[in-house]
């Protein structure tokens, strides 16, 4: 209900229109890629268990990786969107409409974090 277009002009002069996407949307893709995550990352946690600290090490690079790169290599090599958002129908793009690339989409997914200040969202 919240979502709205974007004319986007090309250089052959057709006209693109793009829906943004709103922050319902956003949300729960948001929220079913915070699943995905927690289910990747409690199935490792159960398997690392056994090896005791040198599995919590593990779990803790795995978990690392998982939170920083996870949305970055999925948008990339899935056609700009992560399993959140391809089952809304939602991808990354540029502005201009092109698909993002791994430069944009890392600085997009690093600054993520300064997203948390002050206090969380």
């Amino acid at each position: 209900m919240l979502d709205t277009a974007r004319e986007v002009p090309t250089p052959e002069g057709i006209e693109l229109s793009l829906r943004l996407a709103g922050p319902v949307s956003r949300a729960l893709a948001w929220v079913l890629d915070l699943v995905v995550r927690l289910a990747v990352i409690t199935a490792f946690g159960i398997v690392l268990g056994v090896l005791g600290k040198f599995g919590w090490g593990l779990f803790l690079i795995l978990w690392f990786a998982l939170e920083w790169l996870y949305p970055t290599v999925c948008e990339i090599y899935f056609d700009g969107a992560t399993p959140g958002k391809k089952s809304l129908g939602l991808m990354v793009l540029h502005d201009d409409g092109t698909p993002v690339q791994l430069a944009a989409s890392f600085t997009r997914n690093l600054l993520r974090a300064v997203d948390f200040f002050p206090a969380l969202y």
